[in-house]
């Protein structure tokens, strides 16, 4: 899913991606809610609504050839199977003042670069490293690693991506549309969807342990065996659809997606996210360094961390992937005049260092709140989280849902620089 805000990231970044991802994507054009209880029922009729905002649905494969079209050929330095091991900044200024960062590789190789960024997914080793390297004594080593510490909200996610000609007719989405359906069960939750170029996307959830429709054989491969090894997750389980089909019994239109799916494409995790980060960078307490020509507690850095090894969501609300666009764009904005300057250019080697880590921490800053705010509801509001009875706390959740829908998608305003 691409809304507003991702779009709006996205022009930034190139001004042909918005076109393409379009050309590429459905616009949804409206969505059908039914919420029933555990036998399968409708509690109420059902809720359509034709959609207001811009939204593009796409495959992220198909997305991903999307971006990758844009990027340069003259670019010719895109490596892969290399696993990121460490990292040192120089710092004696022997470089000449530029300063430079040192990669190492599990493999061995070395690469020396102008600026690191960690963009190594919601398991970032580079995020361990520095919570450990802002530690200085045994307390703040555990509270470092608490810092990046796997939270798992309890909900269990299967998902696919199949043609939508597979599915029985009388039961798919129509052109440009979602189906929702709510399950009675806390947290249980069908969700199918236009993908564009005739795909279906559906998605299934479950809380762990949930009663009614949680089976032994699924705790069983999330508990694993006693060397601590669990045949849950990734594609393909062996019995997953079976399990599912017995979970979503009272869904024909689950059973439908499940039926047009193969086992081997059925995807599966435990959804989590980390705490909120608001330090993106090295020693944010520990170094000091000269700003404005004053000792200033700011490190200066060619290193940071971005998109989810900076704040992994629960994906409830699609916005993983739009808060990484909006990071992309703001730091090309402002780092990529730092990193252009030839050695012909006059201003100072060692200014230009402290510019670029003048422009790191101008990142982080216009960053880091707008996305721990969105990690949290995004936390808060997982799919299928059932409502409460009472009325008047019906009514503040949906004023309070409105009001961070509206900050989440029409909240972002890309960074400027003079």
């Amino acid at each position: 899913m691409i809304s507003t805000n991702g779009l709006t990231a996205l022009e930034c970044i190139d001004e042909r991606l918005p076109g393409l991802m379009r050309e590429n994507g459905c616009r949804i054009v409206r969505q059908h809610i039914r919420i029933c209880d555990s036998s399968g029922d409708l509690t109420r009729d059902k809720i359509s609504f034709n959609m207001t905002a811009e939204q593009i649905n796409i495959g992220w494969s198909r997305a991903q050839e999307v971006l990758a079209s844009c990027v340069d050929d003259s670019i010719h330095t895109v490596h892969c199977g290399a696993r990121f091991q460490s990292y040192r900044e120089s710092t004696d200024n022997n470089d000449g003042g530029h300063g430079t960062v040192e990669i190492q590789f599990e493999d061995g190789r070395t690469v020396q670069t102008s600026l690191l960024i960690g963009a190594d997914g919601a398991g970032s080793k580079l995020r361990r490293i520095l919570a450990h390297e802002n530690a200085n004594t045994a307390h703040t080593q555990k509270t470092a690693a608490k810092s990046y510490e796997t939270r798992y909200n309890g909900q269990l996610l299967w998902n696919a991506l199949i043609p939508t000609a597979d599915i029985s007719s009388h039961l798919v989405h129509q052109p440009g549309e979602v189906e929702y359906i709510t399950c009675g069960n806390n947290g249980q939750v069908v969700l199918s969807f236009d993908a564009g170029q005739d795909q279906t996307s559906w998605y299934l959830t479950l809380m762990e342990g949930d009663k009614a429709s949680f089976l032994e054989e699924t705790r069983a491969a999330l508990e694993g065996s006693a060397d601590g090894s669990t045949s849950f997750g990734g594609f393909g389980r062996r019995g997953v659809k079976k399990q599912l089909e017995q979970s979503f019994r009272e869904w024909p239109l689950a059973l439908a997606c499940l039926e047009a799916t193969p086992e081997s494409q059925i995807f599966e995790r435990r959804l989590s996210d980390k705490p909120p980060l608001m330090e993106w960078t090295p020693n944010a307490n520990t170094s000091k360094r000269k700003r404005w020509g004053k000792q200033d507690d700011t490190p200066m850095s060619r290193v940071v961390l971005m998109g989810d090894a900076a704040h992994p969501m629960i994906p409830s609300q699609g916005q993983g992937t739009m808060m990484t666009w909006e990071d992309a764009a703001d730091l090309a904005t402002l780092v990529s005049p730092h990193l252009t300057k030839t050695t012909n250019d006059h201003t100072p080697d060692s200014a230009q260092a402290l510019a670029l880590s003048e422009a790191l921490h101008n990142f982080v800053a216009a960053r880091a709140e707008r996305c721990a705010r969105v990690q949290k509801y995004s936390a808060q509001s997982y799919m299928g989280r059932r409502s409460s009875r009472f009325f008047p706390k019906q009514l503040f959740r949906m004023k309070n849902s409105m009001a961070q829908m509206k900050f989440v998608k029409n909240g972002y305003e890309p960074v400027t620089v003079p």
